[in-house]
């Protein structure tokens, strides 16, 4: 590069401006090659470019985030490429970097307000109310393989997350009322017209040495919780029948869970609340709280 103060060719301009010439080199830029004038950032809004040393000694082009300005749009190809990448790339420096991971996590926590949390969950709903039905659908299967691939954590995150919505919902923070009463009155129609494939399968608990044969997700969730509440100090699935009437015809009815606590005896059935006093589950209420009575247990339901 030629240096335009004293006419010679150099690799390293910007040194040999600085230690011969005793000149910034950013100063010399201004003045040599920007006719005395700072450079303005090219997408046109008039502010002044940023020197940097990082990219050959130089004034930016544009201000960060200006470019999208003037720069045509990537394509839909080009950025899913970019977010795979950013997203691989994200991956292996988070766990290369946990303390890094941590410390984002921190920063994130700590801005969340009332405010934002409110304004997060209305643009969430408003987002998917405006997707297509074939992203939603991709969504849907996002949620299937990850059941599918990493079922344990996502019970946990589930969990988790009802603990969370209970506690938001007792704070008033949030209200889904109609939404609750539509999902009660779709699932009711599908428990009642057989129309639901009930997750089924086996849990062995650490806390009661046992291995039980749960008939719903909600059954499994609540197992667990069990398991991991210290004041529960055992519990027991489908222990034994009640017998109730329907009419003149002697019925019976296996109650979900007896749970035994450090201060109570609990017997607890797991079911939507829609259903709790539906046709003949409301008989089994009544057996239920009966044979609570007559055995010092307290009758509990339990809606996820």
């Amino acid at each position: 590069m030629k240096c335009k103060i004293c006419n010679k060719d150099y690799n390293r301009l910007s040194s040999h401006v600085s230690k011969t010439h005793d000149e910034n080199y950013k100063d010399y830029l201004i003045e040599y090659e920007h006719n005395g004038v700072i450079p303005k950032c090219k997408c046109g809004c008039g502010e002044d470019a940023h020197f940097t040393k990082s990219q050959g000694m130089s004034f930016n082009d544009f201000i960060h985030g200006h470019s999208i300005n003037v720069r045509p749009p990537l394509s839909e190809a080009a950025r899913k490429s970019i977010g795979e990448k950013n997203k691989i790339n994200m991956k292996r420096y988070y766990k290369n970097n946990p303390e890094a991971g941590m410390l984002k996590n921190k920063c994130l926590r700590s801005g969340i307000t009332e405010e934002s949390e409110t304004r997060r969950i209305e643009s969430t709903i408003k987002s998917y109310k405006n997707m297509s039905k074939e992203d939603k659908q991709k969504f849907s299967d996002r949620a299937t393989l990850l059941w599918e691939n990493s079922r344990d954590k996502m019970m946990i995150a589930r969990i988790e997350g009802a603990k969370t919505y209970k506690k938001r919902y007792e704070n008033n923070e949030y209200d889904f009322t109609e939404r609750n009463k539509k999902i009660s009155k779709t699932v009711s129609e599908l428990y009642i017209n057989g129309g639901q494939d009930w997750s089924r399968g086996k849990y062995t608990s650490p806390k009661v040495n046992k291995t039980y044969h749960y008939r719903s997700s909600w059954e499994l969730m609540y197992m667990k919780e069990l398991d991991n509440d210290s004041s529960v100090i055992k519990w027991d699935y489908e222990p034994f029948s009640i017998k109730y009437f329907d009419g003149e015809k002697q019925r019976r009815y296996v109650p979900d869970f007896i749970v035994e606590t450090k201060d109570k005896k609990l017997l607890v059935e797991v079911k939507p609340t829609s259903l709790q006093d539906y046709g003949i589950n409301k008989l089994k209420k009544e057996a239920a709280i009966e044979w609570c009575k007559l055995n010092e247990y307290s009758y509990s339901e339990i809606s996820y």
